[in-house]
């Protein structure tokens, strides 16, 4: 998606990509190694990108990642994890 859109942001010399990551991102859970190792990639695809941006000479490009805490979609998951 991000590759679609680059060039066309780059041209008009704006534009802001938004990244959904996770909590998990910055302190894994265990039992949740797999969600938390593709979130972590999507936060270090983020951070490569904004740097690969700004040496580029497009820091009028911004970017975002967000990393929302945990959502208590699944009552036995959230049982084995305990994030208190």
């Amino acid at each position: 998606m991000i590759r679609g859109f680059l060039p066309g942001m780059i041209a008009r010399k704006s534009g802001h990509i938004v990244a959904i990551s996770s909590g998990c991102a910055i302190h894994p859970m265990p039992y949740m190694v797999t969600y938390s190792a593709t979130k972590a990639a999507v936060t270090g695809f983020m951070e490569g990108l904004t740097e690969e941006l700004r040496q580029d000479g497009h820091d009028f490009i911004k970017t975002s990642t967000v990393h929302p805490y945990y959502i208590a979609t699944r009552r036995d998951v959230m049982e084995m994890i305990n994030p208190r």
